[in-house]
């Protein structure tokens, strides 16, 4: 049965354990900022523990640490009140979210507290240094017995903690760590121990090769997530695994050596961006950041894009760290940041990519989604030239999401990008900006590519705001009727003076009854939704207006004054249709009529 250890905050019942380790508790709704503000903090509380354990006591770098994480952790219970921590195997969670990790068994303090049985941890408002030192104290304590005799649960449990309580399973020292399999029970003589040997019974031996299938399969269809419905499956012998093939070893000793090298690099750099963490002489600062630097550029040139992305995020947070206390090291940073950013080292993604030499593309994909707007052009690239599909529909996904952020990076990738993905960055205004940025398409208005120029317009009429109107009227000079047509239709009245000025000087113009009827039609409705004693003016003359020697046009352009009325049936209307029954032109007065009639 689990029990609740912790101090006098008052009980809190809880399930029954069972043999699998515990999930985390289902996701509640959290803001960004909360979320990165306990991973911080957890970044915090592992660094102070792992300088109790490196540095003796009372070594400056021990207060330092300590004094830090206590201040981050009061400013956050001070607003929030509580920080409650659920503990996986390697991981801390905070509202479902995977707030910390660390696999490495020998360091890992989630691992640690996990494995004695703590299955959550809470800190409340009121905690103060003394008995947080005091907690992290007797976790060093624990830590430093041998690993038999450790026991953080039981120490903690002497204590008297005020303002930190924890939960865990009292059964868990008798279960191994996700298994929960029996004990074994094994009639042994002792005294063969002394010959070197002893003798099991039959019943012995099975029962032994039946524990010993379990903890071989059992894990592991637990980790594929099969859970425990097939258990004859789960346990099967391990006669009926295939051998190791001879042209099978090479292949796992290079992943074996991969791993090695890996944990013992990624040691490397856990270390040295500690000493960055507390080391207060700038030059030494430099000197230390400029080892990091060099092992960037190798990683990223092997194309190890999830070491590059790691050490990447640790270079960011240590500018948040340094950003209100050292503008030299704030600087130093930053100047690291922008190489691992700039033009060279996109050069250099392009062509890992196109050279094949990318090995893992999902950590290379989260990379350049972790560079935003500073990855667009390497995200263009594998949009033009995908090594296949998946690989196009993951950069157009990026391209959209660095659209929602720097919509302006974006569009000005785009004015130097083939036709087939300046249409595709354009198209995406209607989706990454909610159309609020939509005079950046101004630019485009006099592109070469006529399919540009039709994408663009039908963007702008989608925002149908002032700022669209304002661009599309540039549109209606331009040397294509389809695309003077097309923005004349997508027009919208919005009670815009500049807009309607300039429509009006259109249609004033002698020019105006020499354009295509489908051009006039849109731009003779936009004018009648003004509904203003200056249109109405305008389309008397033009009902009036007749000349034998053009008498089509005029005609045309009558007809589409008619119809641009019609739709707004208000009196007004109805007193220049009924001036449009007199006029000369029998068809004119027909149609004029014709609309009087369908308005009553």
């Amino acid at each position: 049965m689990e029990q609740e250890k912790s101090d006098n905050k008052g009980s809190q019942e809880q399930p029954e354990a069972s043999a699998a380790p515990e999930k985390p508790a289902p996701k509640k709704k959290i803001n960004a900022d909360e979320l990165n503000r306990v991973n911080l903090l957890f970044k915090y509380f592992d660094t102070a523990f792992s300088t109790m354990k490196l540095y003796p006591p009372g070594n400056p770098s021990i207060k330092k640490s300590v004094d830090i994480f206590t201040e981050k952790l009061k400013e956050f219970l001070r607003e929030f009140e509580e920080l409650r921590i659920g503990i996986g195997e390697f991981s801390f969670f905070y509202k479902g979210e995977k707030v910390f990790q660390d696999e490495e068994k020998m360091r890992s303090l989630p691992f640690f507290l996990f494995k004695d049985g703590m299955r959550e941890l809470s800190f409340y408002r009121g905690l103060e240094r003394k008995e947080l030192k005091y907690f992290l104290d007797v976790l060093k304590e624990a830590i430093d017995l041998p690993p038999e005799e450790s026991d953080a649960i039981g120490l903690l449990w002497e204590k008297d903690f005020v303002n930190i309580r924890y939960y865990a399973l009292d059964e868990f020292l008798d279960l191994n760590i996700g298994g929960g399999e029996k004990a074994l029970d094994l009639d042994v003589d002792t005294r063969k121990f002394k010959e070197g040997k002893m003798d099991l019974k039959p019943e012995d031996m099975e029962e032994f090769k039946e524990q010993s299938d379990m903890m071989a399969f059992g894990q592991q269809k637990e980790e594929e997530g099969e859970g425990s419905g097939d258990l004859e499956g789960a346990l099967a012998p391990a006669s009926k695994i295939p051998a190791l093939k001879p042209e099978e070893a090479p292949e796992i000793e290079a992943l074996l050596s991969k791993s090695r090298e890996f944990s013992a690099s990624g040691e490397l750099v856990d270390l040295l961006f500690e000493i960055l963490f507390y080391e207060e002489d700038d030059g030494k600062f430099s000197d230390v950041l400029g080892i990091v630097e060099k092992y960037f550029d190798e990683i990223e040139r092997k194309a190890e894009f999830a070491q590059v992305l790691t050490v990447l995020k640790d270079i960011r947070e240590l500018k948040e760290i340094h950003s209100d206390k050292s503008k030299e090291k704030l600087m130093l940073l930053e100047k690291v940041e922008k190489n691992a950013m700039d033009e060279g080292s996109m050069a250099r993604l392009k062509k890992l990519y196109l050279d094949e030499k990318v090995k893992d593309y999902d950590s290379f994909f989260q990379y350049l989604e972790f560079l935003e707007a500073d990855a667009t052009s390497v995200v263009g690239m594998i949009w033009e030239n995908p090594k296949d599909l998946v690989h196009k529909g993951k950069a157009s996904v990026l391209l959209k999401e660095i659209g929602k952020e720097n919509i302006a990076a974006l569009l000005y990738f785009a004015k130097g990008s083939n036709v087939a993905l300046t249409k595709e960055i354009i198209s995406m205004m209607e989706t990454v900006s909610d159309l609020k940025e939509v005079h950046r398409l101004e630019e485009f208005v006099e592109h070469p590519n006529k399919e540009i120029r039709l994408e663009i317009i039908r963007v702008l009429g989608m925002a149908g705001n002032v700022e669209a109107n304002k661009i599309l009227v540039k549109f209606l000079s331009d040397v294509d009727v389809e695309v003077r047509v097309y923005a004349a239709k997508k027009l919208k009245y919005l009670g815009d003076k500049d807009t309607f000025e300039f429509i009006m000087s259109l249609a004033q113009d002698k020019g105006f009854r020499k354009r295509a009827k489908q051009e006039k039609s849109p731009l003779l409705k936009y004018l009648a939704s003004a509904q203003t004693e200056e249109v109405y003016d305008l389309f008397r003359s033009f009902l009036k207006t007749w000349s034998l020697f053009s008498a089509g046009s005029h005609n045309e352009t009558r007809f589409a004054v008619v119809s641009a009325l019609e739709a707004q049936a208000t009196p007004k209307v109805k007193e220049v249709l009924e001036e449009g029954t007199r006029v000369f032109g029998r068809s004119v007065r027909d149609a004029c009529k014709s609309a009087l009639s369908k308005m009553t």
